[in-house]
């Protein structure tokens, strides 16, 4: 995870993989008390809205 959300177009191509892949960044940025800009907090908004609500 070391590229950046939507700058360098990190997310994943696949859209159906985009809810798993946005809650295991932001897993990580908590692990490793990292910051997540604006950018990232921005794209992992749009990615989390393709979660299933249940």
């Amino acid at each position: 995870m070391v590229r950046a959300l939507r700058a360098s177009g990190g997310e994943p191509p696949l859209r159906s993989y985009w809810c798993t892949y946005s809650r295991a960044w932001i897993d990580a940025k908590h692990v490793y008390q990292l910051d997540v800009t604006a950018t990232e907090r921005n794209a992992l908004h749009e990615m989390l809205d393709t979660c299933d609500a249940g």
